[in-house]
Formats: structure tokens, sequence, C-alpha cells
């Protein structure tokens, strides 16, 4: 039974959310496109509207990027993923997403030099309060 869970688990591992063209390549497409074509003018401004389900710009996502977090996001177990395109731009995005004018920061001293730049001098122009302590081990 376990053998067959295992198989099953690293079978979604490998294959999943595999996004298969009509050309039925073995494994994932990457496309390198920046814009994509609609079958009317119609259905370009109901997806740029967002009323519509599809790609718009590769900048905001597109077949190759949404591959990519939706395996990451089977292989981590969690609904959704979102990629970036450096670390620190997840850094950003981590403290972004959950931060607002009036929130306070308390970090380490001790950070990574480009982890303290975001923190002193970049979410701090959102209105974000930031302090700094020493951390010792106990």
């Amino acid at each position: 039974m376990l053998k067959k869970d295992l198989k099953g688990k690293n079978s979604k591992l490998i294959r999943g959310a595999l996004n298969r063209t009509q050309f039925r390549e073995q494994s994932e497409s990457l496309l390198l496109t920046s814009g994509f074509i609609y079958e009317s003018a119609e259905q370009a401004e109901a997806i740029f509207k967002g009323e519509e389900t599809g790609f718009q710009y590769t900048r905001y996502a597109n077949p190759t990027i949404d591959t990519f977090e939706k395996r990451m996001a089977i292989i981590d177990g969690s609904e959704s993923c979102f990629a970036t395109a450096s670390g620190m731009a997840a850094v950003f995005a981590s403290f972004m997403c959950q931060l607002q004018a009036g929130d306070h920061v308390v970090s380490a001293t001790a950070l990574f030099g480009s982890c303290r730049e975001i923190i002193k001098n970049i979410i701090t122009r959102y209105g974000i309060k930031v302090s700094s302590r020493v951390c010792l081990p106990r």
C-alpha cells in the first residue's frame, strides 16, 4: 500500500501540472513569447479585464511559469505558488504582501546584505517602521 502511495506521489511530482501542446511533447514546452493571440478583440478585452481566464502578457504570467508554479505547489503540498525572478524579489514580495503603512518590523542586526537593504531602505519608503536587535544564541 505504501509503495503504491509513493508511486502516485512521485508521479504527481514528475508529471503534475504538465501542460502539453498540440505537438504532444514529452516534457514541458518553454514558451518564449511575450504576447498571446486571441480569437477576437472581445476575447482579448475580456481576458485583460479579468472576466475570462487566459494569458495576457508574459510579465504577468505565461504557460511555462504557470506550469512551474503548479508543480512547485504539488511538491510543497500547498494550494498555490507564486514564482519570482530572484530570491530578493521573493523576500520583498513576502514583506509587501503582509505589511502595510504603520506596521513595525523587528529584525536581527545580522542579516544578509540585500535583506538588510530591503528592510532598512526599501520597505520604510512605504511607511513601515523598522528596528533591529542583536540576537544572541541561548
